[in-house]
């Protein structure tokens, strides 16, 4: 009874407070900037990036994710001998990380070589996007590395398809040079990869660059779709045997490195690498004669090619083939298998 006669006390005295207009006002403002607040992180985490009718909810074009490329040239001074000389490097392999929101962009850039990123990496200070054409967007930004800073200034444009950034930097080492990324998608497969001359019987070169068994996986075990499994094994066996247990792209022909000679060939040598996409299964049938591969895309090699003067080059790993390899037919992505 004692309970019941101060509970009801207490609520003849609040339920005034609780019904007055200051009251309602202060609870339910909290409840009104949590979800002010809520919907803000949502958007600017979220639905910026996103089309509504084909209309998207932010002109700010999203630059997320992983891309990977190349610093084109760079010319820059190196100490020597107690003195200054000019150095000129080409297709140095890079990758950009960039983390972005409606209000934030963060990037950090660096070089990659075969085994390992070198470390160092440089991360954006400072960084602007001007929106004057919206079909080439430009982003400028400032950056600091351990040992040097300097600033970019980058476009992003489409190309066959594809997502670009394309644009130059400088750095206070002194150091110039120009860098050209593609985007890499969700379930894109890319590897750096370092050109060798591979030899052939016969004191014979080509240029290369040799791929792990490991990227090649998923691909071979296709081929077990289109091959029972005894020939499967023969197919294996003959790429196999012909090429020592490796697997490799040829990027320069014997006959090509011939005719152009070491030294044009030898300035993109030793310690180039590149970046190389492994798109699909491809086959191809002549004949009594059929090869499977994995079809790769290299814009890196296609550019090497071009300032060597020659043209562009269906660019694959050989995984097996019946009897005999096939040359002279297309290896594209026209011959992907479905």
């Amino acid at each position: 009874m004692g309970v019941s006669a101060l509970l009801n006390i207490f609520i003849t005295w609040y339920i005034p407070i609780f019904q007055s207009s200051f009251f309602v006002t202060f609870a339910t403002a909290p409840t009104a900037f949590a979800i002010f607040s809520v919907l803000f992180y949502v958007f600017d985490n979220y639905w910026w990036k996103l089309k509504v009718a084909g209309v998207p909810l932010s002109i700010i074009p999203d630059l997320s994710g992983e891309w990977v490329g190349y610093i084109m040239e760079r010319h820059g001074y190196v100490a020597e001998d107690n003195h200054y000389i000019l150095r000129k490097d080409q297709y140095v392999a890079t990758k950009l990380l960039v983390s972005q929101s409606f209000r934030r962009i963060s990037l950090r850039f660096w070089a990659v070589n075969v085994d390992d990123v070198r470390g160092r990496e440089s991360e954006a200070t400072s960084a602007a996007m001007i929106l004057k054409d919206e079909t080439r967007p430009k982003l400028i930004y400032t950056y600091t590395r351990q040992d040097l800073s300097g600033s970019s200034e980058i476009i992003m444009k489409k190309e066959s398809g594809c997502l670009v950034l394309e644009g130059s930097y400088t750095s206070n080492r002194p150091r110039v040079g120009v860098i050209r990324l593609m985007r890499c998608e969700t379930n894109d497969i890319w590897e750096c990869l370092k050109i060798d001359v591979i030899p052939l019987k016969g004191n014979r070169n080509y240029l290369g660059v040799y791929v792990q068994s490991r990227v090649l996986d998923p691909f071979i075990q296709k081929m077990t779709q289109y091959l029972p499994d005894d020939q499967f094994a023969v197919y294996r066996d003959n790429q196999h045997r012909r090429d020592d247990g490796a697997f490799h792209i040829t990027l320069i022909e014997p006959a090509e490195y011939k005719a152009l000679g070491q030294e044009k060939v030898q300035q993109y040598l030793p310690d180039v690498h590149l970046w190389v996409q492994f798109i699909g299964l491809g086959k191809a049938v002549r004949g009594e004669d059929e090869v499977f591969f994995c079809v790769v895309n290299c814009i890196g090699a296609q550019q090497i090619r071009s300032r060597l003067g020659l043209g562009a080059k269906d660019l694959h790993v050989t995984l097996g083939f019946k009897a005999n390899d096939i040359h002279g037919v297309a290896k594209g992505t026209t011959s992907i298998v479905r």
